[in-house]
């Protein structure tokens, strides 16, 4: 049935895609925003590569740690303000030219067009909720009736299985949707010998998932010594010091691709042969640097490598990469 009356809270990904597709079914949609984002499309103008591919390559990583970091946040804002300026769609969407980071960024397609076109309704700062009636309150006076709710607000880890002493050393934090716990690389915790985590952080997923597993099975199998203590202690520091912040980054790691390769460096598995390889007209090495950052890049050498596997995967990415360039 087409035409209910929705209100999704929050606009970062999920909430953009949920809102973008309850619109496109015919229903009323009502997106109730906290602070504005930055929307880039799934592929940028003239670019072969997905958007968040195209960001993580090593090549776009060595760029940007060449930029002094005062001055990376003001070149970020510079380059996504290039690809649209959300407040010239909606005042409620604007973002401030001179605003402290961080910079909330959301891949999707069809959002903004959308609100131009009347078929999502933006508010800022949902007051309150009137459950009995079914009404939403806003900050700017204003009101909405609706049958349904969705809160893309994000997830919350549960840990509460753990025992006491286990959670306060590991400094969990149920309500902390970006930190719920302070680790290395966000996989080991500080003062609990045989505790690891895999995934549990926010950013992209693919290659670090893969890492960080592979990381504590060496460690959990003898074939790696675990952190060692000082390294711990100055890793969760920091840790804490992401923490502290205000206002809070979207993704607390994010130098994705740098984080990868730490860890591969870690378990012997960074491709530097490969790397290494002599004449920058080597297509191999010209993908692991130009191309987006795979699992397979780190198949290439080391522990459980599969050197003609990975190196058929990136030469199939290549290749389609190619083909879309020439388009």
């Amino acid at each position: 049935n087409r035409g209910h009356k929705i209100v999704v809270v929050g606009n970062a990904f999920s909430g953009a895609d949920i809102a973008g597709e309850n619109a496109r079914f015919g229903h009323q949609v009502l997106n109730a925003v906290r602070r504005p984002s930055y929307f880039v499309k799934r592929y940028a103008s003239q670019s072969t590569l997905p958007s968040t591919f195209s960001v993580y390559t090593r090549q776009a990583q060595r760029a940007n740690l060449a930029v002094p970091a005062k001055s990376r946040d003001a070149r970020k804002h510079r380059y996504l303000m290039s690809l649209g300026d959300p407040g010239k769609i909606h005042p409620f969407l604007a973002i401030e030219a001179k605003r402290d980071p961080p910079f909330i960024n959301v891949v999707e397609d069809s959002y903004l067009n959308m609100v131009k076109e009347g078929v999502i309704v933006v508010r800022r700062a949902l007051v309150r909720v009137e459950a009995t009636t079914k009404t939403a309150h806003f900050q700017d006076g204003s009101s909405f009736r609706f049958g349904t709710m969705i809160c893309a607000t994000g997830y919350r880890c549960d840990l509460s299985f753990l025992p006491k002493n286990v959670l306060d050393a590991i400094q969990y934090k149920p309500d902390d949707l970006i930190q719920p716990v302070l680790m290395l690389e966000a996989v080991f915790p500080k003062d609990v010998a045989g505790l690891a985590f895999v995934g549990v952080y926010r950013g992209q997923f693919f290659a670090a998932l893969e890492l960080q597993a592979r990381w504590v099975a060496q460690v959990a199998s003898g074939r790696l010594e675990p952190p060692n203590p000082d390294e711990l202690k100055l890793a969760i520091e920091a840790e804490a010091a992401i923490r502290e912040m205000s206002p809070r980054p979207q993704f607390p790691r994010p130098d994705f691709v740098g984080m990868c390769d730490k860890i591969a460096r870690r378990i012997s598995v960074y491709p530097v042969k490969a790397l290494g390889a002599s004449g920058e007209e080597d297509q191999l090495k010209k993908s692991l640097i130009e191309g987006p950052l795979l699992s397979a890049h780190f198949r290439l050498q080391g522990p459980g490598s599969k050197h003609a596997m990975a190196t058929a995967e990136i030469e199939s990415v290549s290749k389609l990469i190619r083909a879309r360039s020439k388009r």
